[in-house]
């Protein structure tokens, strides 16, 4: 017959180790000398000690931007301005005039794929909406469509096309 079931499991007493053995000598031996046994003796290796850890060289203290998307946004806000004052006085060349929709272009597509990388999906969706916007610019920069007519057009195909890539890429793992 088996024992009923127990939600605990019984807990038996634990025996005392068993003492350990003296040392055990006998009288009327006779003790050799060291040089006199048979047997080659040797000296049992001391105990190694620890090792020692590894010196560390002094870490040098760098100092870290806190908010680095915050320096980048003021930094385009400064560089933008002055483009477009001096694109306002007319002291730029025609064609910088023409061609300055591609930089912003260029930038908003690093920008997009360094938050793709990053697997921040704002940012990635942020720099899809200013990839429209400069592709709408230099569509009007380059007199193929006016700006007022291409820009709604050309930021929501590039917001859907951002959405898509982001539903593909950067899908949680946890819904597998």
């Amino acid at each position: 017959m088996r024992e009923p079931f127990r939600s605990r499991p019984r807990i038996r007493p634990q025996q005392p180790p068993p003492p350990e053995p003296e040392d055990q000598v006998i009288d009327g031996v006779i003790t050799e000398d060291i040089e006199q046994s048979l047997v080659p003796y040797t000296e049992p290796e001391p105990a190694q000690a620890e090792p020692r850890p590894r010196p560390q060289r002094p870490r040098v203290k760098r100092t870290r931007l806190a908010h680095v998307d915050l320096f980048v946004l003021a930094l385009m806000l400064l560089v933008g301005g002055t483009f477009f004052t001096l694109m306002n006085v007319a002291t730029l060349a025609d064609a910088i005039l023409q061609w300055w929709p591609a930089v912003s272009l260029g930038g908003a597509v690093l920008w997009s794929f360094i938050a793709l990388i990053r697997r921040d999906a704002a940012a990635f969706l942020g720099g899809a909406g200013v990839v429209g916007l400069s592709v709408s610019l230099l569509l009007d920069s380059n007199d193929v469509a006016p700006f007022s007519e291409s820009v709604i057009g050309v930021i929501l195909i590039s917001l859907g096309v951002a959405i898509v890539v982001r539903g593909l890429l950067l899908r949680s793992t946890e819904a597998v």
